[in-house]
């Protein structure tokens, strides 16, 4: 049975990792303005156009935004070889890419879900809910190991338009739920199934994909 253990070792480049990628993520913070401007310019002038908004926009607008950053998760660690080191280090894969998606949720991630709370108050006059938060979080966390995966798909292919394109059957039950959720608080659960299906299946799959890659560059 396949299974991601945490080691002393591990446990030391897990940290290690988060804390490097949030220091890289703030030492370049245009990327993350770019996207939040991204965010806000699309939501308003949509609110401004059609004079009406409703949380199912925010989540069309939120998936192109985190889209736009989606190489940001590999490509500038492997162009500097850094995960071709991990490996002949022995470290797992899967560790180092659970710190690049936890320190991603924590960077950007959390900009956005303060941001569409925001929105969403502003417009409706009404105190989000918890469950509000909870489908934010599981929704960005959903789409970011999708553009986890389209990320290594890169390291292969550099058609990143068609891998993007690719890569959208995999979001799309993630955006139908989610609209479900913010009415009825059991497709929250669906979510956290997905999530807990779409974690191990894409943690592997971009970590197999990643070593064939350096092993065959």
């Amino acid at each position: 049975m396949y299974r991601i253990e945490f080691y002393p070792s591990n446990r030391k480049t897990f940290k290690a990792v988060l804390l490097r990628q949030l220091s890289l993520y703030w030492n370049q913070k245009f990327f993350l303005l770019q996207n939040l401007s991204f965010f806000i310019v699309s939501v308003l002038l949509f609110h401004i156009t059609a004079n009406t908004i409703n949380f199912e926009i925010y989540l069309v607008f939120l998936l192109f935004s985190l889209t736009l950053s989606f190489d940001a998760l590999l490509i500038h660690d492997y162009n500097k070889r850094i995960l071709e080191q991990f490996l002949l280090l022995g470290i797992n894969l899967e560790v180092i890419l659970i710190a690049k998606i936890l320190a991603h949720i924590i960077f950007v991630g959390v900009p956005f879900i303060m941001i569409t709370l925001l929105f969403d108050y502003l417009t409706t006059n009404l105190i989000p809910e918890f469950a509000t938060l909870l489908v934010l979080l599981l929704v960005i966390t959903n789409i970011l190991l999708v553009n986890l995966f389209s990320s290594a798909l890169c390291l292969i292919s550099k058609q990143n338009m068609l891998v993007v394109i690719l890569a959208i059957p995999f979001i799309i039950p993630t955006m139908i739920f989610a609209s479900s959720a913010i009415h009825e608080a059991v497709y929250i659960n669906i979510l956290a199934s997905i999530f807990l299906l779409e974690l191990p299946i894409f943690l592997i799959s971009s970590a197999a994909i990643i070593k064939s890659v350096i092993r065959y560059q």
